[in-house]
């Protein structure tokens, strides 16, 4: 038998007292299953019972002095960090000798797969940079140094270039600690490093993490790296001694402003690199002009600038909102005076995008409820380019506010639900099945007397039902066998298996999901990718509210876990009998009188049917499929003409402090992660523990995935940030 060594021996002796699950670390975090292992540690997905929150509790697993040291460090800079792009820590200590940190579980995927699939919107690279720097700011601010910028390091919560957060914090230092390790070896990822950390020759400062975050703005609007190579001695030579390429002989549409801040950023001399206050000041100039300084008329086919007058009546005053498929404009209309929101294909638009735009207002202008976005005009430009005319809308959407909220009263969060059902029930009456609905479709802004009203957005993939269809001349089928309409978190069993046979209580499923997210925090259904997440859809079982909640009133669990039944028979079968089965557990204005309300809208989920379990074995394929499409961020989604707000994700942020209706041209979260996010490391100087604490058709559902252990390395960044 081989002697261990010294090593192997700490690796032991570490393991010993390392945690699983069902365990309790620090009287406090009950583990519940493994996101991912490696060498230096293990993360796992956790439940803080003072707050019912799942959270990434991180525990050490190489007992050696250099890891345990980068553990330290990480935590004691994320003690001392405190902006909403920094990831939060919201504990740490040691569990006998092994050192933990817990912090918050994010959903989405990290920057690094976002670019896998190519380059960026230029708004969206913005926005992500933007905010970054905004980080980058606190961090330099407090003395450190990231030291370990790249893309990998960089989080998209659930897709949303507006709220990337930066991640590991493991090889932060202040400038004056140990400049170089003891071999004088640079310390960074090859591809991001600034000059001077290659060199490793003195302490590196702030304007390293500049350059970094050059290397991944670059990146972002190039879609390809700054400086490549064969081999990792030809990366950084080129980094040393070559200039990259201008960014625009990749994106020929970015703005020569955008090239020549990325130009400073890359200066091979940190004293000519700007700071992180003066990027994100110059993002934010970049993002104003995007939104409001008049554009040629070949960047938006349509000849649009400020000032411009559109079918004769309407002028146009800023850019609320823009994306690959379209734009949305802030204007007046001239004899009346009244604000207005414009939406606007890009040109003429392919035959599939003008289908799912006209649908889009023709399903609109038909409701007449409060709770519905109103279409007021639709007409063509001299271009051909469709436009719609719609009510200007201040205020926020419900994801955005869960964003800030963490999750929402009861009361709340049923009152809300209930005017999106309102919203709904006079749509299915016209036979408009919405089958897109989720938090960033569901916006609050405020009646004329102050009182707040939510309204339903995008009506751009709903589908008219048969009836309808007869009534109008208008195609119900709009889409392929293959094709995938709606977003990942919120689509129905039978959705994920075949978009074009859905009915109302596919709107139902959406609408538990909502639910469930705004009373919970969290979503139902979580995964590590988009298979997963339509596995679980297909075949899961969430945890039940009541088991999050404490103050959860008796009878709410069994309405929601209803909408969330698997088999559409067993949910309820219209959304009057759910808006009634919520009314008592709402606020007293939301308690209209009811007519009979039968025993039926309330019971509790069923077991699904044998022939529903045994579809799941058929459609185990299709979901496969489904889920491939998914993650590689459907097109078709991507292509539909979304009414969204200022937390649509492709936007940048609105140029006006008005959070107008603007348009979403991005598809929804290419891959569900519960993915924590850590980096590694432990305790010479201990942790105290710290308490900053914070959210008609059959499917065919598939297995879900196994529960066992899976191998992923803790240099993933997703789980590790390393």
């Amino acid at each position: 038998m081989s002697s261990l060594d010294a090593r192997g021996l700490d690796r032991l002796r570490a393991s010993a007292n390392e945690p699983g699950p069902g365990d309790t670390v620090d009287d406090r975090f009950e583990i519940e299953e493994l996101i991912g292992e490696g060498g230096m540690g293990v993360v796992w997905k956790a439940r803080d019972r003072s707050t019912s929150q799942l959270v990434a509790l991180k525990v050490l697993r190489d007992a050696s002095e250099s890891a345990r040291e980068r553990f330290v460090r990480e935590a004691l800079a994320l003690q001392q960090l405190s902006h909403p792009a920094i990831v939060r820590i919201i504990a740490a200590g040691t569990r006998g000798s092994v050192p933990f940190i817990a912090m918050e579980l994010l959903d989405g995927a990290t920057l690094a797969a976002t670019l896998a699939r190519g380059a960026l919107p230029i708004a969206d690279a913005i926005a992500i940079v933007r905010r970054i720097a905004e980080a980058l700011v606190v961090v330099h601010g407090a003395g450190l140094v990231h030291r370990d910028l790249k893309p990998s390091n960089v989080f998209l919560v659930k897709g949303d270039p507006l709220d990337a957060r930066l991640l590991d914090f493991g090889l932060s230092r202040r400038p004056e600690e140990l400049p170089v390790t003891r071999t004088g070896q640079a310390v960074g990822t090859p591809g991001y490093m600034a000059p001077e950390q290659i060199r490793a020759n003195a302490p590196v400062e702030p304007a390293a993490d500049i350059f970094s975050l050059g290397c991944i703005l670059f990146e972002c609007v190039a879609g390809r790296a700054a400086f490549s190579g064969d081999s990792t001695q030809a990366v950084l030579s080129r980094i040393l001694l070559e200039e990259p390429a201008p960014v625009r002989d990749a994106c020929a549409q970015a703005p020569a402003a955008l090239e020549e801040l990325i130009a400073r950023m890359l200066h091979k001399s940190e004293a000519q690199r700007p700071s992180a206050d003066q990027v994100q000041r110059d993002l934010a100039s970049l993002q104003a002009l995007a939104g409001e300084a008049p554009r040629p008329a070949d960047a938006l086919g349509a000849g649009i600038s400020v000032g411009s007058i559109l079918a004769g009546r309407y002028k146009v005053e800023g850019m609320l909102g823009q994306g690959g498929m379209g734009i949305v404009v802030v204007a007046r209309h001239l004899e009346l005076g009244k604000r207005v929101a414009i939406k606007l294909l890009r040109g003429a638009g392919n035959e599939a995008d003008e289908t799912r735009f006209l649908r889009e207002a023709r399903a609109a202008s038909r409701l007449e409820s409060e709770h519905v976005a109103r279409v007021l005009d639709v007409g063509r430009l001299d271009s051909g380019a469709p436009f719609m005319v719609m009510e200007h809308l201040t205020g926020e959407d419900l994801s955005r506010k869960l964003k800030s909220a963490g999750r929402l009263g009861i009361q709340e969060a049923v009152d809300l639900v209930l005017q999106a059902c309102s919203a709904l029930e006079e749509a299915h009456g016209l036979g408009i099945i919405h089958r897109d609905i989720k938090p960033s479709n569901l916006f609050l802004c405020t009646r004329r007397d102050g009182t707040p009203t939510l309204k339903v957005l995008d009506f751009g993939i709903s589908k008219l039902t048969r009836a309808l269809e007869d009534l109008t001349g208008e195609s119900t089928s709009m889409t392929g066998t293959a094709s995938v309409m709606g977003s990942a978190w919120y689509m129905s069993p039978e959705q994920l298996q075949d978009t074009r046979r859905v009915d109302v209580r596919t709107d139902i499923w959406s609408l538990g999901v909502v639910l469930y997210e705004l009373v919970s925090g969290s979503s139902p259904f979580q995964g590590d990718n988009a298979a997963a997440v339509g596995a679980r859809i297909a075949a899961g079982r969430p945890r039940k509210l009541s088991e999050l909640r404490d103050d959860l009133p008796s009878g709410l669990d069994n309405v929601v876990m209803r909408c969330l039944e698997k088999s559409p028979d067993d949910r309820f079968s219209e959304i009057g009998s759910l808006s009634r089965a919520l009314r008592p557990f709402g606020s007293a204005a939301s308690q209209a009188p009811t007519v009979g309300q039968a025993a039926s809208d309330i019971k509790g989920p069923s077991q699904s049917r044998t022939w529903w379990w045994f579809a799941a074995l058929v459609g185990l394929g299709m979901v496969a499929l489904v889920a491939v499409k998914l993650s590689a961020g459907s097109q078709a989604v991507q292509g539909a003409a979304t009414v969204a707000t200022p937390a649509a994700a492709s936007m940048p942020e609105p140029a006006s402090p008005e959070a107008a209706v603007a348009l979403s041209a991005s598809a929804p979260p290419a891959a569900s992660a519960s993915a924590s996010v850590a980096p590694a490391a432990a305790p010479t100087p201990r942790l105290a523990s710290t308490a900053k604490t914070g959210p008609a058709s059959s499917a065919a559902p598939a297995a879900p995935p196994p529960k066992g252990k899976r191998e992923l390395d803790l240099q993933d960044p997703a789980l590790l940030g390393r």
